[in-house]
């Protein structure tokens, strides 16, 4: 395994994505995804890591290199590894094509286009594919079904699936039904915001002629999307990988601290261009083992009142003077906050003589701003452990964050 890899296996976040293997002249030789971008790809490479498959062997001898594209969900990560796939052909996808997980999802071409799941495609049928993972294309199949009902390739609907409204009402009109096909199609073929603003303008539409039990219909069908293509879990448990290294207790004497702290707070900023701008609060708290785990009880969420425009580090200075208001809850032993000297400045401007640790991290070249310093320190030389730290508390809140700015925007999107 070369530094190279290394480097980057400590640098995957617990999130959605694809990655991407290339080989010692930057060529891509495999795609994959994965619910858990740090644990699935780390399991390659881990110690004892067993692989039956003689192609796998050679293809992770080749390996000179790693590529990840993160995901807003696991049905997003599904749908841009079989784009991938079908655009790039990497050869150790190709060598892996005989598996019979390899599966397309196909058309028909009448009135009422059934749909049909195969392994083998022929001339007769549109396809979409190929995906790798048959099982998770079944899962998003059946929560996208109940959205866009849709006939099979059975001659007749079972009982079960018309009392669970899976496929369509008798009196639905072929142009209706197409509808329901184009639509799945667009969300198994990657374009599922598409669909959401289309939805979103047959809404206002349908207000606008009073249409209201119509409206009513498809918000409930755009709110039932958006939850599918964000938190449907399709992709199955991951393999958890052991460490590469030994890891040892964050080091906070680096961080300018005399003691560990028992609670930590980290603060995130979530807008685009400073519009429906959110920020967000986690906390870790240290078990008696020393570890540092999430306590989601204590989150928080606050909804930017008195800041226009972007203006980040003014936002951070309002999320924790709002904060500091609520003596009842417990005083933190550290503030981490998201950003670079701007935010870190704004904060401490904000907890002034209060004896609050602060610092800040910087998400793209995962630099650490200290008080009083003019230059940044890169978090890996912190120590793994510390930096590992760092790194979780900066992905929680910045997921937290990116939650509450996503449902603040559905509402304004829809709500009339």
């Amino acid at each position: 395994m070369t530094g190279r890899i290394t480097r980057k296996l400590k640098t995957l976040s617990n999130i959605p994505g694809v990655y991407l293997f290339k080989d010692k002249k930057g060529r891509i030789i495999y795609v994959g995804k994965s619910a858990n971008l740090k644990a699935r790809v780390r399991s390659y490479f881990q110690r004892g890591a067993t692989f039956y498959n003689a192609a796998k062997l050679k293809m992770l001898e080749q390996i000179a290199d790693i590529e990840t594209i993160e995901t807003g969900s696991e049905i997003e990560a599904l749908v841009k590894e079989a784009e991938l796939i079908k655009k790039l052909k990497p050869r150790f996808n190709v060598l892996f094509r005989d598996s019979k997980n390899y599966v397309y999802i196909g058309f028909t071409h009448e009135n009422y286009p059934r749909m049909i799941i195969t392994h083998q495609p022929s001339r007769d049928l549109r396809y979409i594919g190929p995906y790798t993972d048959a099982k998770a294309v079944r899962r998003t199949l059946i929560l996208l079904r109940k959205i866009f009902p849709y006939y099979t390739k059975r001659s007749k609907p079972s009982k079960l699936e018309i009392q669970l409204g899976l496929v369509p009402t008798e009196n639905i009109s072929p142009a209706d039904y197409k509808n329901n096909v184009r639509a799945l199609k667009s969300v198994l073929g990657g374009k599922s915001r598409f669909v959401l603003a289309e939805l979103n303008k047959e809404i206002k539409a349908a207000v606008v002629k009073d249409n209201f039990e119509l409206a009513k219909e498809l918000k409930e069908k755009y709110e039932n999307l958006e939850s599918v293509i964000e938190h449907a879990h399709v992709l199955g448990a991951e393999i958890s990988a052991p460490p590469l290294f030994e890891d040892t207790r964050p080091n906070f004497k680096l961080l300018g601290l005399a003691k560990d702290p028992k609670r930590i707070e980290a603060y995130d900023i979530s807008n685009i261009q400073g519009n429906e701008a959110v920020g967000s609060m986690i906390v870790f708290e240290r078990t008696e083992s020393g570890d540092y785990k999430p306590k989601k009880s204590d989150y928080r969420k606050f909804k930017i009142k008195t800041i226009k425009g972007a203006n980040d580090p003014a936002m951070m200075a309002e999320v924790i003077e709002r904060r500091l208001t609520h003596n009842e809850w417990p005083t933190p032993g550290l503030i981490v906050v998201d950003g670079g000297k701007a935010q870190l400045g704004a904060a401490l401007k904000t907890l002034g003589r209060r004896k609050i640790p602060a610092i800040a991290l910087a998400k793209r070249l995962e630099e650490v701003y200290f008080p009083g310093r003019k230059d940044p320190v890169r978090a890996d030389r912190l120590g793994q452990a510390t930096k590992h730290l760092l790194q979780a508390l900066r992905d929680e809140t910045h997921r937290f964050a990116i939650t509450f700015h996503r449902k603040l925007h559905r509402k304004a999107l829809i709500d009339y």
